[in-house]
């Protein structure tokens, strides 16, 4: 009982956590002190990762979540799109919340001056009154709809606060009873980045004709197997150690041609390895073993530190092998030849994946080009989710913290690791949170889109039929299942939480029921405990 109660207080806070961010936003931007971070970014890639934020959420509502992207829309500009990602997610967060059927659709379009997003539902709508003071601070359309719908009220103002702190304005229009239309714009420049996503990128590849006798040193296990995968594929020998310490023993008892060095490992970092391994070979008089630096951080300041290490060569995480061979080719000062590895290799590159997968969760068609095939692919995926609920867990401890080092530390690692997965939107969600924290700043909203996308992924791989079998062979007995949910329906009829039940839940596994069970999970969470009733009973008749 005294942990049910703990919890409900953690989940209280986490909502006045909320609140007192949008407060302090208010503030700030009301005495000119919020500071805007302009750099160049990929519209498309920010407007993913806001969708996916409303992805599931939506879904539960039976809600329709559209984008739709105008060919006007360039692919690079330059402007802050932390903060037009906050204004979309203020507006859309509530056009979801307000909409009980139907759709909630996203417009953008731009001209020469100007990008223009729509944001419009099929929600209660307002009166053209309610319209009227719908910007200003704490103002919802009644009473009866904060304690019905929650909320601060703040949203919308600081949406407008942002905007107009970029250049751009917001009005919004409304229909009582059929939606409302937000909609404003922004004066963004256009520029040209390099996207580094080709689809070539894994079909043409670097090729080293000589074979190498390569030491890949990493301590994530699933980065050392890709690594790896790829390197024997294209004919090379691999050896691996998961931290520094290990490495630098193996370079004692064995000669290597190349070093591949992650930075960020605990006992010994790559960096201090290096540093090491230096200094021995100089005081041997042995010729120094390269050393290409892995990372998934693209600051000069860590690039400089390798170099200042003694590494001589850079290479980026998620994993580009066609970029990682070609700096090892010019680290070792060795000819290369460009090859088609759709014809080397039948596997990679030849056709569309048979999985229907949303590429929002899981990029197949690359995550299949890098790994071999969609089995393998999805075998390390359902190994990354298995272990990543405690690190988002932990994660949250160190923001709530606000240990700033430990949430960027924690992110870096998901991050390599999600990114070499090809996990879309679980990868751009821990580059955003690693970036705030290197900036001291902590957003607990993001770690908790964090949650969202791991229950996508467990979604995905609940659904897929290379997991049936598996499914069939985790599920549980229904009469064990119907007596935990008999004892939940208790729990909320009452509104209240019972985590031994909730922790049963979370633990059934791929059974056919599996996404019911995630849809009964969201509502505890979201303390939407008339939802979770209905569902509950509905599931227990389907038992019954």
């Amino acid at each position: 009982e005294q942990k049910s109660h703990l919890t409900t207080i953690n989940r209280s806070a986490r909502s006045l956590l909320h609140l007192l961010n949008d407060i302090l936003d208010s503030a700030k931007l009301d005495k000119g002190k919020l500071d805007l971070d302009y750099r160049d970014f990929l519209i498309r890639e920010e407007l993913d990762l806001v969708i996916s934020t409303f992805w599931l959420e939506a879904k539960r509502k039976k809600v329709g979540l559209v984008l739709n992207v105008d060919d006007s829309v360039a692919n690079g500009y330059r402007g802050v799109p932390e903060r037009m990602r906050q204004v979309l997610n203020n507006l859309i967060g509530n056009a979801v919340k307000f909409t009980h059927e139907g759709e909630v659709t996203i417009n953008v379009k731009s001209d020469d001056k100007f990008v223009y997003f729509d944001v419009s539902d099929t929600g209660i709508g307002m009166t053209q009154e309610q319209v009227e003071r719908v910007f200003d601070p704490f103002s919802q359309a009644d009473a009866s709809m904060s304690r019905k719908y929650g909320g601060t009220g703040l949203g919308t103002t600081i949406s407008k606060q942002l905007v107009e702190l970029m250049g751009g304005n917001i009005f919004a229009r409304s229909e009582k009873g059929k939606g409302t239309t937000f909609t404003f714009r922004l004066p963004l420049k256009v520029v040209e980045i390099d996207e580094h996503i080709s689809s070539d990128t894994t079909s043409k590849a670097t090729r080293i004709e000589t074979t190498l006798n390569v030491l890949v040193v990493d301590d994530v296990q699933q980065n050392l197997e890709l690594l790896s995968l790829l390197l024997k594929r294209a004919g090379h020998n691999v050896d691996t150690a998961t931290d520094g310490l290990i490495a630098l023993d193996k370079m004692q008892s064995q000669s290597y041609d190349v070093v591949l060095m992650d930075l960020q490992m605990p006992k010994l970092d790559g960096l201090e390895a290096a540093k090491q391994r230096r200094e021995f070979e100089k005081e041997n008089s042995l010729p120094p073993t390269p050393i290409v630096a892995l990372t998934a951080s693209v600051l000069v300041q860590d690039k400089h530190a390798a170099q200042q290490a003694g590494m001589e060569g850079f290479a980026n995480k998620p994993v580009d092998f066609a970029q990682l061979m070609e700096e090892v080719a010019r680290v070792l000062n060795i000819d290369t030849n460009v090859i088609d590895n759709a014809k080397e290799n039948p596997v990679i590159g030849t056709s569309e994946p048979s999985l229907k997968v949303d590429k929002n969760v899981l990029d197949l068609k690359k995550a299949v080009d890098l790994w071999g095939s969609e089995e393998a692919i999805l075998q390390e995926v359902d190994k990354f989710s298995s272990t990543c609920r405690d690190k988002i867990d932990e994660l949250m401890g160190a923001a709530i913290r606000e240990d700033y080092k430990a949430v960027a530390t924690l992110s870096h690692g998901l991050k390599g690791t999600s990114g070499n997965l090809c996990l879309t939107t679980f990868y751009h969600t821990t580059r955003e949170i690693e970036a705030q924290a290197l900036k001291s700043i902590v957003n607990i909203e993001e770690i908790n889109c964090l949650r969202d996308a791991l229950e996508r992924i467990e979604l995905m791989l609940s659904e897929s039929p290379l997991y049936a079998e598996n499914a069939i062979n985790e599920s549980i007995d229904n009469a064990l299942l119907l007596s935990h949910l008999e004892a939940m329906l208790d729990s909320v009829e009452q509104n209240m939480v019972d985590e031994e039940e909730l922790t049963f839940l979370r633990e059934v596994g791929c059974s056919s029921h599996k996404e019911q069970i995630t849809q009964i999970l969201l509502d505890i969470d979201d303390f939407e405990f008339e939802l979770a009733h209905e569902r509950i009973s509905t599931l227990i008749k389907e038992l019954k």
